[in-house]
């Protein structure tokens, strides 16, 4: 999706300084931002970056000076810029809710009418899984687990036993929780 500067600094309840027309269709790293893209700057580390990105727009705190693009103004950047991944990169729903034949689901689970659960997906003894959750291929979750709702488990995760993750997470692909 593509929103202006403007409506990203609206959405996430910050402000903007700069073109609020500019157009931002995708997210990158500072050092390989181009047209079209944006980034941050929380890390001091990264502050020489701020004169040569090619971004057109930095998300930044307020004591940051950004010339030569347009910059989303924050106490915090990095949940500022995380919230506008979620604008850019919205949640894709299946077309059709349900549990993959090869996926192996315990008796004991509690799962709603809309959840998606992907091909080699384990899920043991136990679990609780809320409305509208995606568990993409290969990902496993241990007895005694709750997942809340409109969840996203990207491929191969692994949710150890008695975990609780809350509502609207993203886990992404690989990742171990409860190890």
């Amino acid at each position: 999706m593509a929103f202006t500067v403007r409506q990203l600094a609206e959405k996430v309840g910050a402000r903007y300084r700069g073109d609020g027309e500019v157009v931002i269709e995708s997210a990158a790293p500072i050092e390989s931002a181009g047209p079209g893209q944006i980034s941050f700057l929380s890390n001091p580390a990264y502050k020489k970056y701020l004169t040569t990105t090619k971004a057109s727009a930095l998300v930044v705190s307020p004591n940051i000076s950004v010339e030569h693009c347009s910059a989303i103004v924050g106490d915090n950047p990095y949940l500022l810029f995380s919230s506008i991944i979620d604008c850019l990169y919205p949640p894709v729903y299946p077309e059709k809710w349900g549990v993959h034949p090869t996926a192996t689901v315990a008796e004991s689970c509690r799962l709603p009418e809309k959840i998606e659960i992907g091909p080699h997906v384990v899920i043991e003894n136990s679990v609780a899984i809320g409305e509208e959750t995606i568990i993409k291929a290969g990902a496993f979750i241990g007895k005694d687990t709750i997942i809340g709702r409109n969840c996203l488990i990207e491929p191969n995760v692994s949710i150890m036993h008695r975990s609780k993750i809350g509502n609207n997470v993203t886990i992404y692909a690989g990742t171990v929780i409860g190890a």
